[in-house]
């Protein structure tokens, strides 16, 4: 597990809160630059416009990012990097409950330009969990992390690391 005090204050980091409040910290520039190395051939998802939207309404997405991500797309017509999500160890059903730790902003555009799919690398536990962080800090609630800022930059968005 990665020492998040040793992570500098603007860090891409992807936090999930389970129903039990416990909370997940994933260095995600460090899992892409992995998944480029390592994964391959992605896998094409359906796109969920549902979930498109709920990543608006709950401060996942930070609008000018997207806004220059749409222009780019239309300038450039090149293929997207795949989003990342990570298998968890828990089900629904007879399906594995994943998160989708990188790509929001990349899912979202294709919700907004009706794609059916995009392409997806699909990760098992063993491979994202050495990059979860250990903040060492008391966990976050939603509200918490709802009001954490969403900051972009040109290339990448970046997370906030509130522990800092």
């Amino acid at each position: 597990m990665i020492d998040g005090k040793t992570l500098p204050r603007w860090t891409q980091i992807y936090t999930h809160i389970h129903e039990d409040g416990k909370n997940v910290h994933i260095l995600t520039s460090a899992l892409r630059d992995w998944c480029l190395k390592n994964c391959g051939t992605p896998e094409y998802l359906p796109v969920d416009q549902e979930a498109a939207k709920n990543f608006m309404s709950n401060n996942v997405i930070h609008e000018p990012r997207l806004q220059t991500l749409l222009e780019e797309h239309r300038q450039s017509r090149r293929p997207v990097e795949p989003i990342i999500l990570c298998k968890l160890p828990t089900h629904t059903g007879d399906l594995p409950d994943v998160l989708l730790v990188d790509g929001h902003h990349r899912f979202v555009l294709f919700a907004i330009l009706y794609k059916p799919i995009i392409p997806a690398w699909i990760l098992e536990e063993r491979d994202w969990r050495p990059f979860e962080i250990d903040m060492g800090e008391r966990d976050l609630t939603h509200n918490e992390l709802r009001r954490v800022p969403v900051a972009a930059s040109t290339r990448r968005h970046k997370g906030y690391n509130p522990w800092k």
